[in-house]
């Protein structure tokens, strides 16, 4: 019997019994009720793949983090992520310098409401 996954409703007759596999989900169908749904509709039927949702068993993704020799051998990807740090840093200075140009208060006190006092 082939497994397909049925994408629309098909119902087939066992034992004198109706059965409705669910849609998307692989079931064992016999060649002639094969036959007899793709006689009416072609579309009926998929093959299956794996459809799991369980996560990769690596959690690591990348191959700078998988220490993949083939990472850095790769001259887009290494200059793209060269230009990536680069600008993080850039970024990174130019928040310190702008923080270091913020006046500071001797006194403790704020004096950034100071002009809503007048």
């Amino acid at each position: 019997m082939p497994k397909l996954v049925p994408t629309v409703a098909v119902t087939v007759v066992r034992d004198g019994k109706r059965v409705t596999p669910p849609i998307g989900k692989a079931f064992d169908f016999n060649a002639d009720e094969v036959k007899a749904v793709t006689a009416q509709m072609p579309s009926a039927f998929r093959k299956p793949v794996n459809e799991s949702a369980e996560p990769a068993t690596d959690p690591v993704t990348t191959p700078e983090q998988r220490g993949d020799a083939t990472a850095t051998d790769n001259p887009q990807t290494s200059a793209k992520t060269a230009r990536r740090k680069a600008a993080q840093a850039d970024s990174t200075s130019k928040a310190a310098t702008a923080s270091d140009a913020a006046p500071k208060s001797t006194d403790g006190a704020s004096h950034a409401d100071e002009d809503d006092d007048i």
